[in-house]
């Protein structure tokens, strides 16, 4: 009972991730219900396959959780908002060029 309990504590969040990361890679930003269930599809081919390599479960939880860090770490990079590192390259140009402009 208790592995069932951890797998859909994995499998469910880990669905949501997964699909909000797919539906940023062409470049859609606005959130849709629809991204669990796309994540549930893009890790269930991966756990369909892992399930019969050696270690059968743990290979495939290894498996998932590589997919959802992927995922995490895809969205983390991906993130919108303001970053420093532009505006603080953007203020020495902006300076520069309203000097240069006088």
């Amino acid at each position: 009972m208790l592995g069932v309990i951890t797998a859909a504590g994995l499998v469910l969040p880990g669905s949501a991730l997964c699909g909000s990361a797919v539906r940023r890679l062409p470049g859609l930003t606005a959130p849709s219900t629809a991204a669990p269930a796309v994540g549930f599809s893009v890790l269930l081919a991966p756990a369909a396959t892992a399930i019969r390599l050696p270690g059968r479960a743990a290979t495939a939880t290894v498996v998932l959780v590589l997919a959802i860090a992927g995922s995490a770490a895809y969205l983390w990079m991906r993130r919108s908002g303001p970053r420093r590192e532009r505006s603080s390259s953007v203020q020495p140009v902006a300076a520069l060029a309203t000097a240069l402009s006088r």
